[in-house]
């Protein structure tokens, strides 16, 4: 297979075909590494393995390519889940999806995230309806926390069914959001939620509250001095 001259198509043929492949992580972690001992999954059938075999090969043989897809599949799941939510909402998810992979231009490793991410958005803000982009919004506002705060997948989830509102679980994002953005401790920002969430759902709160605290708990991390009992 020579090398496409277009590596948008070329991003989302991986894409689709781990995906098709029922992509797990060590099918992810071995698709990019390098090296001639990759072993596809038995469960696939001889067309799928020659096809992920011809992609990996014009991968492995361009830097870029091999930098993008790497890049794809660190957040392979998260894509999946655009993927999902714009195939329930969207009459056109192929070509919005599309154009999303287009935006992230994962062939341009120099671009600033700030740049990306405008891109993005000016793709989602004109090509889905509301729900669809707060369910987007709140999908980059769980990774951000995964990775400035460490909340978990499970975390995560839990306070989703809890609040068991799209707008109030953002606005829950939101504020969590701020110990990294505005600096703010976490008892500030669990007061701050607290807040929020007494004044609009309040019997949300009390297992919002155990939650949280039990997280905190397994994160180290201490409560004011004046809460210690």
């Amino acid at each position: 297979m020579a090398a496409t001259t277009d590596p948008v198509h070329f991003f989302l043929d991986c894409f689709h075909s781990l995906r098709t492949a029922g992509a797990d992580s060590d099918l992810l972690d071995h698709f990019c590494a390098p090296g001639s001992d990759f072993v596809y999954p038995s469960h696939l059938d001889s067309p799928s393995v020659a096809h992920l075999a011809d992609l990996r090969a014009t991968m492995l043989a361009t830097d870029k390519l091999t930098d993008g897809i790497t890049r794809l599949c660190e957040s392979y799941y998260s894509h999946l889940e655009i993927y999902h939510i714009l195939s329930e909402t969207t009459p056109d998810p192929d070509d919005v999806f599309a154009a999303y992979i287009a935006a992230l231009q994962l062939h341009d490793p120099d671009l600033s995230n700030a740049a990306v991410m405008s891109a993005v958005w000016k793709v989602f803000d004109a090509r889905t309806d509301p729900d669809s982009l707060r369910k987007i919004k709140n999908l980059f506002a769980e990774h951000e926390l995964e990775v400035d705060i460490g909340l978990d997948v499970n975390t995560l989830s839990s306070i989703r069914a809890i609040v068991a509102d799209d707008v109030l679980y953002r606005d829950v994002l939101n504020y969590l959001q701020l110990t990294q953005s505005s600096n703010l401790s976490w008892p500030e920002v669990v007061e701050m939620i607290q807040s929020m969430i007494l004044r609009r759902s309040p019997a949300v709160w009390p297992p919002l509250e155990s939650l949280l605290e039990s997280w905190r708990d397994t994160r180290g991390i201490h409560r004011r001095q004046s809460d210690k009992r």
